[in-house]
């Protein structure tokens, strides 16, 4: 289960989710079928996905690890598979550092989102979040915003406007 957030305008730069049907489940009717993914996408496709809906990829997951393995086994790159299991059957990997550098220096890069998550929608739901002010915080404008939202202002940003208002003082007196 993915969490999904009410999109708030056309994000280009956020991965988005195009709710399906409803699950029956006996634990939440609010589940609902991943139909699609869209990761990064164009302005008008952006556009037209918030326009129909759709629900901005916060990447907040629940499920079961094993899950999650089979997920990566049946689409990732195989060598990321390969490693984790050779390294869980050797043992070693939980207790030797030079054994978890080595398995962590055979990987390759990848995009989980890309690679698994948009091949995967006939095993994923999501759980539509509402309005919560949801950001990736991926840049520092980002951040800034989300701290102006809520109201905080980072001790930096105070002291810069302290030091300003000392130079305007002097150079109004000057």
């Amino acid at each position: 289960m993915i969490l999904g957030a009410e999109a708030e305008h056309a994000e280009v730069d956020y991965g988005w989710i195009e709710p399906g049907r409803r699950l029956n489940s006996p634990f939440a009717n609010a589940l609902l079928r991943v139909s699609r993914f869209w990761e990064k996408p164009s302005h008008p496709t952006a556009q037209a996905l918030f326009d129909r809906g759709c629900l901005w990829n916060t990447f907040v997951m629940v499920g079961r690890a094993s899950i999650f393995l089979a997920l990566l086994a049946n689409t990732m790159a195989p060598g990321v598979w390969k490693a984790f299991t050779a390294a869980q059957r050797s043992g070693s990997h939980s207790t030797d550092p030079m054994a978890q550098y080595k398995l962590w220096a055979s990987l390759t890069a990848g995009d989980f989102s890309r690679q698994v998550l948009t091949l995967s929608t006939q095993y994923l739901s999501v759980l539509r979040v509402g309005d919560i002010g949801w950001s990736d915080l991926g840049t520092p404008e980002r951040v800034s915003a989300a701290m102006a939202r809520s109201g905080l202002r980072p001790w930096w940003q105070e002291a810069a406007e302290h030091e300003n208002s000392k130079d305007l003082a002097k150079t109004s007196a000057g």
